[in-house]
């Protein structure tokens, strides 16, 4: 008889085990990329605590075109994970039954119904393809929600990573440089902090009394240069007079 003769049992139910184990075989392959989207986003989300801090602390002067692309960031980023727990997420996987129940209790079951050994192993033979046929539906459906869920995570993530290679090196290329002070004046010009003369810091000399030890080696007092009052300079005096009696 015909390989291709569709009208024998035998060859329906070899051509759908068929088709049911090509489905079986893209089940595997879509649940082994698990690996490959996990490194994706390990490489995508290193440099998360660098881009916060950043941000954080640099609110006021980044572009306007900076935070719209960090924002695409963040909304593909946490779309393209939501879409990869759904990929995880465990489906309900058919099972064929087992051989025995159709060669075994199914058998008896059509011989205890009145037909002969025949007409019993062709019933069998029918209710084993339809069996066959529910197993290639529901792995079929399943490996295509799985395919669209598959299909987007990859379109989120490759507009995260586009994000991702805009922000990465603007991060790394500021982060080293010391923020300057800058004062924004009212014709929209920014300007730097200008050190003033009165703003310096006194360094002054540590005095010590004759005949003792200083306490602390090298040791230096830190002040504000301030101005100096008359009533200042008489509250100076009045210790060196006592001093003097």
């Amino acid at each position: 008889m015909s390989k291709y003769d569709f009208t024998n049992i035998e060859n329906q139910i070899d051509m759908t085990e068929s088709q049911l184990e090509d489905e079986i075989n893209r089940y595997r392959g879509q649940s082994n990329k698990t690996s490959t989207l996990l490194t994706i986003f390990g490489i995508l989300f290193l440099f998360i605590p660098q881009i916060y801090l950043f941000f954080t602390n640099s609110f006021s002067i980044c572009k306007w075109y900076i935070w719209i692309v960090l924002i695409l960031y963040v909304l593909c980023g946490i779309t393209s994970i939501i879409l990869f727990v759904v990929f995880l997420w465990p489906s309900k996987v058919p099972q064929k039954r087992n051989p025995e129940f159709f060669y075994a209790d199914l058998m008896k079951q059509y011989s205890d119904d009145g037909y002969d050994v025949e007409e019993s192993n062709k019933g069998v033979q029918y209710s084993y393809l339809g069996h066959i046929k529910q197993c290639l539906i529901d792995y079929r459906q399943m490996n295509n929600k799985k395919g669209i869920i598959h299909f987007w995570t990859y379109r989120c993530i490759i507009v995260t990573a586009l994000c991702y290679l805009c922000i990465v090196p603007y991060v790394i290329s500021h982060e080293n440089k010391e923020p300057l002070k800058i004062i924004i004046m009212s014709n929209g010009q920014e300007e730097k902090k200008i050190m003033k003369p009165e703003n310096v810091i006194q360094v002054t000399p540590v005095k010590v009394r004759e005949g003792f030890a200083r306490k602390k080696e090298d040791s230096v007092i830190l002040e504000r240069k301030r101005e100096i009052t008359p009533a200042t300079e008489r509250q100076r005096s009045i210790p060196e007079k006592k001093g003097k009696k």
